[in-house]
């Protein structure tokens, strides 16, 4: 595999917790990193999962051995879970909110459509339907057409 300097993490890189479950090189010198990753030759040869970083550390990259490295060649990105509708309206507002709380007090969610660059609110609940721009959509059509605002899916990992 080619070296490529500019793809070297370490503790002074931006948003570290970005590695965590990705495949690839570990070392503490640069120099035995290039020489490692120049010995690839498949991506099953990739034995270091990051599995936590620790961002107050010289050597921030924990592996799935247990040990600590300064530097962090990514080589295979994790798999991103399959993402289907929520069940129902109770489902997704769980999960929205996060508390483990069960209320029957409806929040306000804004979501955003998919093809065009404005927010709307979801104004009604009824069991597996939202009320979205006066129309009541199931909640296929939700996870479909529509986003949060921060552009995650309207969606769960499935099981």
């Amino acid at each position: 595999m080619k070296f490529e300097r500019s793809n070297v993490v370490d503790g002074l890189c931006d948003n570290l917790k970005q590695w965590v479950n990705w495949k690839g090189v570990v070392s503490d010198n640069l120099k035995n990193l290039k020489e490692i990753v120049e010995n690839i030759h498949s991506e099953d040869n990739v034995k270091y999962k990051v599995v936590d970083v620790d961002t107050q550390s010289n050597t921030p990259f924990m592996t799935d051995r247990g040990l600590y490295w300064q530097f962090f060649y990514p080589v295979v990105s994790p798999e991103k879970p399959k993402l289907v509708p929520f069940d129902n309206c109770q489902e997704m507002i769980d999960w929205y909110w996060d508390t483990g709380v069960s209320t029957n007090v409806r929040p306000l969610i804004w979501v955003k459509h998919k093809g065009v660059d404005f927010d709307v609110l979801i104004t009604g609940y009824n069991r597996g339907f939202v009320c979205v721009e006066n129309t009541w959509k199931n909640m296929r059509d939700l996870f479909n057409e529509y986003t949060f605002l921060d552009g995650t899916p309207i969606g769960k990992e499935e099981e």
